[in-house]
C-alpha cells in the first residue's frame, strides 16, 4: 500500500521532492495546502487503508494525517529517512540515544545550572535578562544573548511580555500544537512470538506494536506500545497501573500470550513530561505561515535556537532540564515499511512488516531518533 499509494507520487515528482538544494517549486506548492489525508484520498486510498498505513507516517505525523502537511510528508517519505526507502546511512547511538545529550552534559557541567526553570525573560535595547528560581525564590541574570530552546508546548509557562516580540510572534508561541504521544513498555519473561523481528502496525489504540530488544540476548524481551493522537491523550488520563493493563487487553490480539509473559511495565506520556508536554511538532499546511515571525531576528538579542541571526548568540540561559544522571527517554521510534494485506472488517487487522535493504527492517537498526519537542 504504501509503494502505490505513496512512493508512486513521490517518483511522480521527481526531481524535485528529492532535490539537495530544495525549494518549493510550482508543481510541489499544491501539496503544501492540503493535508496527508487529503492526498492519500485522491490518490484513491480508502480509509481502511489509511487507517492501517497511519502508524508506518508517525515518526514525522505524529499520527494526525488530516492536520500535517502533504508536502512535508512527502519530502520525507522521498529520503532516505523513509522506512520504505532506509539505507545503511542509517543509524543509532552505540551505548544508546542517552549517551548523546549525556557527553554534552559532562563537557559543559560547570556552565550549566540545573533545576532552575526559567520563569521570565526581557529585554531593552541593550542587554536581555533572565529570571528563574533557585533555592526557593527568584534570580535573575543578565546577558548580551538568550538563546531559547523551549518547546512552544512548554514555552508558554515563561513570562515574554517584555521581550519586545510582535504580536505575531506571541500569537504563533500560542497557537503551535505539539502531536501527543504514549509509550507502553512491556517485559515479558520470554520470547512468544515467531517473527525475528516482530513489528505490527494495527487498527486498535495500540498504532503500533514491536519488539524493542530483537538483538539482544533473551531471555527476557521488551515489547514497545505506541499510541498517538486523541487515543494518546485518553491513554494518558489513565493511572499508570490502568495503561499497563490496557495494554495488555490490546496485545493479546497482534501479540496472545502477551499477558502470560508478562513481567513488568512502564510507560511514558509526553504531554506529562515536564519542560517539553508534547511530542514532536507536525507541519500542517499553515505551520511555515505561522512559524514565520518566530524566525524573524527583528527586535532583538532573544531568540529561537536555530533561527536565522545576523549576529551570534553568546551567552546561555540557565537549563531548567533535570540532571544528566536522571534517566531520560528517548523519543518516538519510527515504524517500519509494511506489507499489503486485506482490511478484516473488524478490529484488530494487523500488518506485519516486509524486508527493506538488507533485510527486515527495524527502528532499532534503522533510526536515527531525535529529541520529541525539540524538533518538527
Amino acid at each position: 500500500m504504501v509503494d502505490r499509494y505513496v512512493q508512486e507520487l513521490c517518483r511522480e515528482l521527481q526531481p524535485d521532492i528529492a532535490a539537495p538544494e530544495w525549494q518549493v517549486t510550482g508543481r510541489l506548492a499544491p501539496y503544501d495546502r492540503r493535508s496527508v489525508h487529503q492526498v492519500l484520498r485522491e490518490r484513491g486510498a480508502s480509509e481502511a487503508a489509511i487507517e492501517l498505513m497511519e502508524p508506518f507516517f508517525l515518526e514525522m505525523r505524529g499520527g494526525d494525517l488530516k492536520a500535517a502537511s502533504a508536502l512535508a510528508w512527502l519530502r520525507h517519505e522521498a529520503s532516505p529517512h523513509s522506512l520504505v526507502r532506509a539505507d545503511p546511512r542509517w543509524s543509532k547511538i552505540k551505548g544508546g540515544t542517552d549517551s548523546f545529550p549525556r557527553a554534552f552534559a559532562e563537557r559543559l557541567k560547570d556552565h550549566i545550572h540545573y533545576r532552575k526553570p526559567v520563569v521570565r525573560v526581557e529585554q531593552d535595547a541593550d542587554r536581555a535578562r533572565v529570571t528563574f528560581v533557585d533555592h526557593g525564590g527568584p534570580q535573575t541574570i543578565e546577558a548580551d544573548r538568550v538563546v531559547v530552546t523551549v518547546p512552544f508546548s512548554a514555552i508558554r509557562h515563561i513570562d515574554f511580555a517584555d521581550a519586545g516580540f510582535s504580536e505575531a510572534k506571541h500569537e504563533a508561541m500560542r497557537r503551535l500544537k505539539y502531536s501527543s504521544i504514549v509509550r507502553i513498555y512491556l517485559q515479558m519473561r520470554a520470547k512468544f512470538w515467531k517473527e525475528p523481528n516482530a513489528s505490527y502496525a494495527t487498527d486498535l489504540p495500540l498504532r503500533w506494536v514491536r519488539d524493542a530488544t530483537p538483538h539482544l540476548p533473551g531471555p527476557r524481551k521488551i515489547v514497545e506500545c505506541l499510541i498517538t493522537g486523541w487515543r494518546a491523550r485518553a491513554v494518558a488520563a489513565m493511572t499508570d497501573e490502568e495503561r499497563l493493563r490496557f495494554a495488555l487487553d490490546q496485545l493479546e490480539g497482534p501479540m496472545p500470550g502477551a499477558r502470560e509473559h508478562f513481567e513488568a511495565g512502564t510507560s511514558v506520556v509526553w504531554d506529562q513530561q515536564p519542560h517539553i508536554e508534547g511530542a514532536s511538532l507536525p507541519p500542517g499546511p499553515t505551520t511555515p505561515t505561522s512559524c514565520r515571525p518566530c524566525a524573524s531576528p527583528r527586535g532583538a538579542c532573544t531568540s529561537r535556537a536555530g533561527t536565522p541571526r545576523s549576529t551570534p548568540t553568546a551567552a546561555r540561559r540557565p537549563s531548567p532540564w533535570n540532571p544528566p544522571s536522571a534517566p531520560s527517554s528517548s523519543s518516538p521510534a519510527p515504524a517500519t515499511s509494511e506489507r499489503r494485506a486485506p482490511r478484516t472488517g473488524r478490529p484488530g487487522t494487523v500488518v506485519p512488516p516486509s524486508s527493506g535493504p538488507g533485510g527486515p527492517l527495524t527502528s532499532l537498526d534503522a533510526a536515527a531518533p531525535y529529541p520529541p519537542g525539540g524538533t518538527g
